[in-house]
């Protein structure tokens, strides 16, 4: 739960700390024998490019899920690479964290829609399907999520366009031919 609202997001954390001006922040830690994590923290410190890596980008997403379910404003993702400790103080971003809410509402929403779909348009075969033939209650599901709208706006979305949208609203530079290949990877 958020404020007064339900929530189908939600998270562990490793921990939290006060910092020396008496402020919760989060603590999250990552171990890693790997060198590639190093140049995207390195990145994400230098000019706060968390789009450096793949990798670093899905440990910045669940930071901000963290965030948002815990109301905290900074998270530091703390990374354990060959036993060297590096640490990324993440910042609240409430663009991100609402375009997630917004992808995760629109999954709900589709799920209730087709439970409903299922109960009622479709009870006999239902009924059938679950007390007989587990293949042919699959098969339902699946034809009834392929003919949804959810299913269509998601073959249909443009995910590249959406994503520069969003990046655009970021100050984000890539420096040398070695980051821009990070992230092709």
């Amino acid at each position: 739960k958020m404020g007064s609202s339900e929530t189908l997001v939600g998270s562990t954390i490793d921990g939290w700390f006060v910092n020396n001006n008496g402020d919760l922040e989060l603590l999250e830690i990552k171990s890693s024998d790997s060198n590639y994590m190093s140049s995207a923290i390195a990145e994400y410190n230098k000019n706060g490019n968390f789009l450096s890596s793949k990798y670093f980008f899905k440990y910045y997403v669940q930071a901000q899920m963290q965030l948002a379910c815990t109301g905290l404003e900074y998270c530091n993702l703390f990374f354990l690479i060959d036993a060297a400790p590096i640490n990324c103080k993440i910042k609240r971003d409430e663009a991100l964290i609402s375009k997630v809410f917004e992808f995760v509402n629109k999954c709900e929403l589709e799920i209730i829609n087709l439970k409903k779909d299922i109960y009622s348009n479709y009870r006999e075969e239902y009924l059938m399907a679950h007390n007989f033939n587990e293949d042919t209650f699959i098969k339902l599901v699946e034809d009834l999520v392929e003919r949804s709208d959810f299913y269509s706006s998601g073959v249909e979305f443009d995910w590249a366009r959406e994503f520069i949208e969003y990046v655009d609203c970021a100050d984000l530079e890539i420096k040398d031919n070695q980051s821009a290949e990070n992230l092709a990877l």
